[in-house]
């Protein structure tokens, strides 16, 4: 990541939680299929993953769109549904 750019980090932490929206909604790949929340804490391990990098090479802006992103992403997930902890 040599651009640091916050829309850039936002870009890149919407890419996953999107995919992982579209497994979710889809039943074409079903290795999750009891469990679609797991594809939501995998595309929040590869957010994670994403943040670490950007951090690591002075990327802060970037890394941080990547983090609001992941947390709006979540807290979209926990009001839209019914979960039970």
């Amino acid at each position: 990541m040599k651009n640091n750019n916050f829309l850039l980090g936002c870009a890149i932490g919407l890419i996953f939680p999107a995919i992982a929206y579209l497994l979710t909604t889809s039943s074409a790949i079903a290795w999750l299929n009891g469990k679609p929340l797991g594809y939501y804490g995998v595309a929040g391990l590869i957010n994670l993953a994403f943040v670490r990098y950007g951090y690591r090479n002075n990327s802060e802006k970037t890394a941080q769109g990547i983090i609001l992103v992941t947390f709006a992403a979540v807290l979209a997930l926990l009001i839209t549904q019914k979960i039970t902890l």
